[in-house]
């Protein structure tokens, strides 16, 4: 065994495992504990496992990517690493349609763990309310009309519900307290 000689005393090599070999599982375990043990992701790495053949092959081509974009052992938050999942995809060979329902819901996974208004970059024309052409009304009223419809089918109760856009659909999301188990806030309704 070859291993640091400060703590934590990690093993750097041994005869069954190379040091190259060990860096590899390095900036997988990086990958799984902000995507994967964050709870962040949850919907977002339920719909993208099944573009691979298995959870480990799907977290060591993310770490790859992240490994030649400079991502590995870097400080990302929330809404930085949202984007560069929603950047990742489009260097992934997965159909248009299958991409788009993995954008959206990362993206419902964005709005259930922030209340935030800042949004990652890769993401903010799903979250803008359509434009519907030929009408007379501005899209903002529309989208208020609606927001307001979906506000009374779900009622307010004394809790922070926030109406958030997603592809064209309305998000009511229950920003009041966090769940205690999942550390994520309710996504109360999505209206089409």
């Amino acid at each position: 065994y070859t291993f640091s000689a400060h703590p934590p005393y990690e093993i750097l090599s041994n005869q069954l495992i190379s040091p190259e070999e060990l860096f590899q599982l390095k900036c997988i375990e990086d990958v799984l504990e902000r995507l994967y043990n964050s709870g962040r992701f949850s919907r977002f790495l339920a719909l993208l496992e099944k573009q691979y053949e298995s959870p480990f092959a799907m977290m060591e081509t993310i770490a790859r990517y992240f490994w030649k974009n400079e991502l590995t052992f870097s400080a990302l938050g929330l809404t930085e690493l949202s984007d560069a999942m929603a950047a990742f995809l489009t260097t992934q060979n997965i159909v248009k349609q299958q991409e788009q329902e993995l954008l959206k819901a990362l993206l419902l996974d964005y709005y259930a763990a922030t209340p935030s208004d800042k949004l990652p970059h890769h993401l903010h024309e799903l979250a803008q309310f359509p434009r519907v052409s030929g009408q007379n009304k501005s899209p903002q009223s529309g989208q208020k009309l609606a927001a307001a419809a979906l506000l009374r089918q779900i009622g307010r109760r004394e809790r922070k519900i926030v109406i958030r856009c997603l592809a064209g659909s309305l998000v009511a999301v229950d920003y009041t307290e966090r769940d205690p188990v999942t550390d994520q806030y309710e996504i109360v309704k999505i209206m089409d």
